[in-house]
């Protein structure tokens, strides 16, 4: 077969300074993979994408996207309002891509914000130019928007039943009209698998095999968990209401005031940081509870994370993080709200703890217990390392090329 090029349209970003057009690290790395996994099969990797300002405080960590070899091609604004999309840029967006979907054998697609339906939009013009379609989801929707409501102490609103009814039509079109679908976890693949009998499940990692730390390295780790210094802990990713921080910055003060000797290292930037900054005060926490900031995504990142015991993972619903594997890359166990994924992340690899969804002083109690039994979190870092070894992308990567160019040599003979 002769290579051909790839068409990539989904709603992550591409962020424009002047003429100058950039990717946040962990998704300019992940175009890069993506890239180099396909290798002399394709001509070009052609990205379109909707277009936010490259200023903010995160502004440093964005990646230039002249420094991969693909063609980006910038479209709508990403903050127009729903009302806006629908009347005015819908149909620049379909034509955007349409127009980068000539000359193209596969189109890979996505669908998430179905009110604003970039991501359908851009699936149906790639199937009305008979690409050969891949589609990614990686949340599922029926479980987190309930979660949400639940943490929330109420039930769902009629425009949340409504949305989830929405949605559910979309991911199941899509499921049933793509050649190929990646869905990320058993919730996801038990709830929309039976659609098509080409559906795979995938991690979706970034970091790479010669990223996971050494063995070594975590041995002489744990080996110090015997003494008098802290339990540390760390959360590395946005600070945004979904991720739940704040529930375990209250988790980690409650552990405290019952004894424990935890500390919790905040990686991250977003909306909430004030917010967050403010309740660790309140709760008398600034000296155990510490907010580094953002730190772009790569091998540093891998080993900055290694000098911690675990991860702690608190969202106020139903997330499929890749941060969960960065952690098993350095080595870090899991310690987690017991949502579906943490749950199958567990049962899976045996390298999480779980503590019961949006109870605070439930969940201090775990902690406080593992405090006490550090050799416990000594025995899961070993199987966090082994998952983090299982799931590099050199692993992922390699098997997502061989079934999309198998799927495309079935559908293209």
């Amino acid at each position: 077969m002769q290579p051909f090029d790839y068409l990539l349209a989904i709603q992550i970003p591409v962020f424009r300074d002047g003429d100058r057009l950039f990717y946040q690290t962990d998704w300019h790395r992940a175009l890069s993979l993506l890239r180099e996994s396909l290798g002399d099969h394709i001509n070009r990797l052609k990205v379109v994408a909707p277009v936010l300002p490259a200023s903010g405080p995160s502004s440093h960590l964005l990646q230039p996207a002249d420094s991969l070899d693909i063609e980006a091609i910038p479209s709508i604004p990403l903050d127009c309002r729903a009302a806006a999309y629908w009347v005015k840029y819908r149909n620049i967006w379909r034509n955007d891509v349409a127009r980068a979907a000539e000359g193209c054998a596969i189109g890979h697609f996505a669908c998430n914000d179905n009110i604003r339906t970039l991501d359908l939009d851009a699936f149906k013009v790639g199937r009305a130019a008979k690409l050969m379609t891949v589609f990614f989801r990686d949340v599922d929707e029926r479980v987190r928007i309930p979660q949400a409501a639940q943490a929330l102490g109420r039930g769902l609103t009629l425009k949340e039943r409504v949305y989830l009814e929405i949605d559910d039509r979309a991911v199941k079109y899509c499921v049933r009209h793509a050649d190929l679908s990646f869905l990320k976890g058993r919730s996801l693949i038990s709830r929309y698998g039976v659609y098509s009998n080409n559906v795979h499940d995938i991690a979706d990692t970034s970091y790479s095999l010669h990223d996971v730390i050494d063995s070594t390295l975590v041995e002489r780790r744990t080996a110090s968990m015997k003494g008098d210094r802290p339990l540390r802990l760390v959360y590395c990713g946005r600070l945004e209401p979904i991720k739940g921080v704040e529930a375990g910055i209250r988790i980690v003060a409650k552990a405290r005031e019952a004894g424990a000797n935890v500390t919790f290292d905040i990686i991250g930037q977003g909306s909430q940081r004030q917010r967050l900054e403010e309740v660790t005060a309140e709760l008398g926490a600034s000296e155990a509870i510490r907010f580094l900031g953002a730190i772009a995504y790569g091998p540093e990142l891998i080993r900055s994370l290694a000098e911690y015991d675990a991860l702690l993972f608190t969202p106020t619903a139903e997330e499929t993080p890749r941060m969960i594997f960065d952690g098993y890359a350095a080595g870090l166990p899991l310690i987690g709200f017991d949502i579906p994924y943490c749950v199958e992340r567990a049962e899976t690899d045996a390298a999480a703890v779980l503590m019961p969804f949006s109870h605070i002083n439930k969940s201090a109690a775990v902690l406080a217990n593992l405090d006490k039994n550090r050799h416990e979190l000594a025995v899961a870092a070993q199987k966090a390392l082994k998952a983090g070894r299982a799931n590099a992308v050199d692993v992922w990567y390699k098997r997502r090329a061989e079934l999309t160019l198998e799927t495309l040599h079935k559908s293209r003979p």
